[in-house]
């Protein structure tokens, strides 16, 4: 006589079993699962190896586990229950050689033990050093191997080594199911985590250079918000679930969550045409490495920033949009200074550039692209301001798009705070003109240099033009000491010189003025 777990497996179809008790299979071995809320059969009956599998909840196994899943018995029991339903015979003497163990730590410490009498993870892939570091046993009862979830040795699952059905223990002795391997999910960690659905695949990464936590089937993604929902991780997040349609489907509801949130993550099939990362281990082992590197590139790459380092390589690939123009090869989006001696016309032409500008006319023969324009006549009063939009219109209506202010804040007083308010009051604003740069200057402190002080404020000025994509144009007045040889350096010395490093010249059309732009 052979043991009831054996008589049972084989001695009735998993079919017969769901339908005794209660659940619906219909022709193509799917039924709504008993185990979770399932609006659509997603409990799927495998008459081949005689096992179930949700892949809404991730429940699975043979007969026994789904009668004791269903009833929530213990295994031995359950296994009488279908004998009896059944009329299977079985040894009774053989019901009692489950090993006991008083604890669920134990049980696994027990199964530690025993893991030389199989050699099912070295045929995976894993290392003995991996095998070590997850505590990896074996339960020779079950003839299946035990993946403990964590080094506290509190929950566990084991996967049978002939009949692949798996077995996790009921709540009321190791609590609910946790993530595998939640100690790697360190949220202050600048590493990446690769979430996976398999303890095995999130074994594999971590042999092949990468931290990953499993999710222990498609539904227990949920658990990973719930742990992220108070503390943001650093490193973010690389998601590669099985390569079929439950882990894409489960893949891409725990990607929306992520983005909810606002939590770094991209999506990289690093299996390539394998179903998961632990099939490319076995195969290609090298090009998984590869692929986890280049993962943490591409999440690196798709959140880089200013501060970030970049290649060569990746530079000459990357499709960078062409500067947007004001002024047609002339003036950009982003930062700029018109620099020209006092008294010379400097106020006449940023009044004639705005005009040009909110109607689309052309300026000094430049084609301008026609937007709102928000000026600053710090220097002028309504009256001048009139007469001499006045002359220029020559009779013709004014824009409506051309907006004047006549007194302002300085930069560290709430300058740019009220021009953000204009623009989101005026939305079409792309040009803001402040005539001029003195009037709005924040005062330096005492324990900086000018030179420090107007640097930090510059940067500070055209980090704003780039961010609200506008141009952010300043008149500013040249130092009366002329210079002959180089018409820049007559620009104020306590101006940082990467302002007028990248310029555009007017000097053909207007000997007399310069203007002088930062593009981004």
């Amino acid at each position: 006589m052979v043991d009831i777990f054996t008589s049972v497996k084989e001695g009735v179809e998993i079919t017969s079993v769901v339908e005794y008790f209660g659940i619906e299979v219909n022709s193509s071995g799917k039924a709504n699962c008993p185990f979770h809320s399932d609006k659509s059969p997603s409990f799927v009956v495998d008459k081949k190896n005689n096992t179930f599998k949700c892949f809404g909840c991730g429940e699975g196994g043979d007969a026994v586990n789904f009668v004791s899943k269903l009833k929530g018995i213990p295994m031995l029991d359950a296994a009488k229950l279908i004998a009896a339903a059944f009329n299977i015979s079985y040894d009774d003497n053989e019901c009692s050689i489950k090993p006991k163990t008083s604890t669920v730590t134990e049980y696994i410490k027990k199964c530690m033990l025993d893991i030389g009498n199989t050699n099912y993870f070295e045929g995976r892939g894993l290392s003995k050093a991996t095998i070590r570091k997850f505590c990896l046993g074996y339960d020779e009862y079950r003839n299946a191997v035990v993946v403990p979830y964590s080094s506290k040795l509190q929950y566990y699952q084991t996967r049978g080594t002939v009949d692949k059905v798996f077995f996790k223990p009921k709540k009321e002795d190791a609590g609910a199911e946790p993530l595998f391997n939640v100690e790697g999910l360190s949220l202050k960690s600048k590493e990446p985590i690769f979430v996976v659905e398999s303890p095995l695949c999130a074994m594999s990464i971590y042999q092949s250079g990468g931290n990953a936590i499993s999710t222990c089937g498609t539904a227990g993604w949920r658990k990973i918000i719930d742990i992220i929902k108070e503390s943001k991780p650093l490193g973010g997040f690389i998601l590669c679930f099985d390569n079929d349609e439950p882990g894409i489907k489960a893949q891409d509801l725990l990607l929306a969550e992520l983005a909810k949130l606002q939590i770094k993550c991209v999506v990289q099939n690093i299996a390539g045409s394998c179903k998961d990362p632990n099939e490319l281990l076995m195969k290609a082992p090298k090009k998984l490495e590869i692929n986890i590197k280049d993962a943490k590139l591409a999440l690196r790459r798709k959140y880089a920033s200013a501060k970030d380092s970049f290649d060569a390589r990746e530079l000459q690939e990357q499709n960078i949009e062409p500067p947007e123009w004001i002024v047609k090869d002339v003036l950009p989006i982003g930062l700029a200074l018109l620099c020209a001696p006092s008294k010379i016309g400097k106020s006449w032409m940023m009044l004639q550039l705005g005009l040009a500008v909110a109607k689309g006319k052309e300026f000094l023969d430049f084609k301008t692209n026609k937007c709102s324009c928000l000026y600053y006549a710090l220097e002028d009063s309504k009256a001048r301001l009139q007469d001499r939009m006045n002359k220029m219109l020559r009779g013709s209506e004014a824009p409506s798009d051309l907006h004047f202010v006549l007194k302002a804040d300085s930069t560290d007083k709430g300058l740019l705070d009220k021009i953000s308010d204009e623009l989101k009051t005026f939305p079409n604003i792309k040009l803001v003109i402040v005539d001029t740069l003195q009037k709005v200057r924040g005062k330096s402190s005492r324990n900086e240099s000018l030179y420090s002080t107007d640097y930090a404020e510059m940067g500070a000025l055209k980090e704003f033009a780039d961010k609200h994509k506008i141009c952010l144009m300043f008149v500013h007045h040249l130092r009366k000491q002329a210079d002959d040889a180089d018409v820049f350096n007559m620009i104020s010395e306590v101006l940082p010189s990467w302002v007028h490093l990248i310029l555009y010249s007017l000097l053909q059309r207007r000997k007399e003025l310069t203007i002088v732009q930062h593009c981004r």
